[in-house]
């Protein structure tokens, strides 16, 4: 193993350790009279300062050698103050801060001389204090070496050999439609055999590497409950942040776009959402107010909630901003349903708030988080209750390399809609189109949804007669819309190829595939070409 390595194993489970020394340490926050926590921290630190000695990082060995002697003090039963809870936060930060340039080989420039005295003036107010009050469990020996395990079942490596992988998959897979494609002009039984093997093992291969690029969600969730803790003390509010299911999968490259959307609505629940410890009590509340992140499996997706119990969202004040900023007609406003008017809060430069805060009411924020997980090919559900708080449902796909899609035929063109955003298919053949608007509508199970023919959308020879058409009726942003198409080819798995820098920007296209029979098609973007309709209509 040479140099390169040991410090990409260095800088690996130090981030490792610093995680669970910021979980422990939050947890201590809370329960100061639990010795597990903060047995976890000084394992960590001491991982830390071993490793770090082996590296010759003498600025964070120094570090830790102090911090090591400030929790074993701890352990033996010393009170924990609140200033040593912060202490150990700084720490955590400066620490946190050293190996980041260690690991990026510049060299650290951080005077520790400050934080340094300030432990060891922490520790000596200790000394001939100690309470043995609390009774000491014998702890695992902390890990001495970071050196991995031969017996390991893991293996870290290299994310663009993965993301080279994934690609490989993917031409794998067209190349398998293709010989598909070939077979079925021809009745040979050896060929039909074989291919029905290579059916088998590249959907095998494809759903494993599929998973090799899927991590828990608790990797990003876990940055998490310091932000929050961070958040609610800035604003004086006492705040219990909850995580379920940690252990859900996903792909890493998703969960990398929507960490920041995920943050945003975190803030924005401790920030609008939880009120102040006395206003709960006025209201007859516990004075600490709950955030709960949850994560969870839903058929060919994964959902990530975010739920408080405040105030909820005022929407009378949405309905009145929203006609301020001219997104809804003010005789509009009189009739639409609550269920459809929170949505406006995600309106470019929406903000209720009467003044401008570090944290929030600069009217960003929300239409972010919408675009993102649109994006992604998900969806953001709303849901809120004045006075009981309020609920934000992110659905997600689980991969964005290969997606489940419905070939569609227009015109010539073949297109691709992701079934993710399907609702129904629907024959137009005996169904009454009307116009609203000059808009063309359907009635479907007493909903009217509205029509956009896509040979209009993408200026192919118009057709009139749509009677022998099919309408796909997708759903975005809890808005339905029905896509005319001239025949449905069937389902297939495509591998998404990004667009060339001059399709970009394109209304209506998310991307393209190749088809069995070498041939390019277009795969739709429905919240673009939702949202357009919507915005004509409106």
């Amino acid at each position: 193993m040479n140099q390169f390595d040991y410090l990409s194993l260095f800088n690996t489970e130090s981030r490792e350790l610093l995680q669970n020394f910021i979980n422990s340490l939050l947890l201590l926050e809370r329960e100061p009279d639990n010795i597990e926590p903060l047995e976890e921290i000084f394992r960590s630190v001491h991982s830390l300062k071993s490793m770090a000695a082996a590296m010759g990082f003498d600025k964070i060995a120094q570090l830790t050698h102090k911090l090591e002697t400030l929790l074993d003090f701890l352990k033996k039963g010393q009170p924990l103050f609140s200033s040593t809870i912060d202490l150990l936060f700084e720490s955590h930060d400066t620490l946190q801060n050293l190996i980041e340039l260690a690991s990026s080989g510049e060299k650290p420039s951080i005077n520790l001389k400050g934080l340094l005295k300030k432990i060891e003036e922490a520790t000596v107010g200790m000394v001939g204090k100690v309470r043995l009050e609390r009774k000491e469990k014998i702890s695992p020996k902390a890990k001495e070496s970071f050196t991995p395990s031969l017996k390991s079942k893991t293996v870290r490596i290299n994310l663009s050999h993965l993301d080279n992988l994934v690609d490989l998959t993917g031409e794998l897979i067209i190349a398998r439609s293709k010989l598909e494609r070939i077979g079925s002009r021809y009745n040979l039984e050896q060929l039909s055999e074989a291919l029905d093997e290579l059916k088998r093992v590249s959907l095998l291969l494809q759903d494993e590497v599929i998973k090799a690029r899927m991590i828990p969600v608790e990797n990003v969730f876990n940055r998490f409950p310091r932000f929050a803790r961070d958040i609610a003390r800035q604003l004086n509010k006492e705040v219990e942040f909850l995580i379920e299911g940690g252990e859900i999968e996903l792909d890493r490259m998703i969960l990398d776009e929507i960490s920041d959307s995920i943050l945003h609505l975190i803030r924005n629940a401790i920030d609008y959402g939880i009120e102040l410890p006395e206003e709960r009590e006025r209201k007859g509340k516990k004075r600490e107010g709950v955030v709960h992140l949850k994560a969870r499996k839903e058929k060919n997706s994964v959902v990530i909630e975010v739920t408080d119990d405040g105030r909820g969202i005022n929407l009378e004040e949405v309905r009145k901003r929203a006609i301020e900023i001219g997104s809804l007609h003010p005789e509009k406003a009189k009739t639409i349903c609550d269920e459809d008017l929170v949505y406006f809060i995600c309106e470019p430069g929406f903000t209720t708030s009467k003044k401008v805060s570090p944290l929030s009411g600069r009217g960003i924020g929300m239409d972010i988080v919408k675009n993102k997980v649109e994006e992604l090919g998900g969806t953001l559900e709303i849901k809120t209750q004045p006075g009981k708080g309020s609920q934000f449902i992110l659905r997600l796909p689980l991969t964005l390399v290969i997606i489940p899609s419905l070939l569609v035929k227009v015109e010539r063109n073949v297109l691709a809609i992701p079934l993710n955003n399907i609702v129904k298919i629907s024959s137009l053949k005996n169904k009454r189109v009307r116009r609203i608007r000059r808009e063309k509508v359907i009635k479907l199970h007493q909903e009217i949804i509205p029509l956009l023919d896509l040979r209009e959308a993408f200026h192919f020879p118009h057709d009139e007669d749509i009677r022998n058409k099919q309408a796909v009726v997708v759903e975005v942003s809890g808005k339905k819309v029905g896509l005319i198409v001239d025949e449905i080819l069937g389902q297939q798995d495509v591998v998404i190829k990004s667009l060339d820098k001059m399709f970009k920007g394109l209304k209506g296209l998310g991307g393209a595939t190749i088809l069995g029979d070498g041939k390019v098609a277009l795969i739709l973007d429905t919240r673009s070409l939702s949202s357009g309709l919507v915005e004509e209509k409106g």
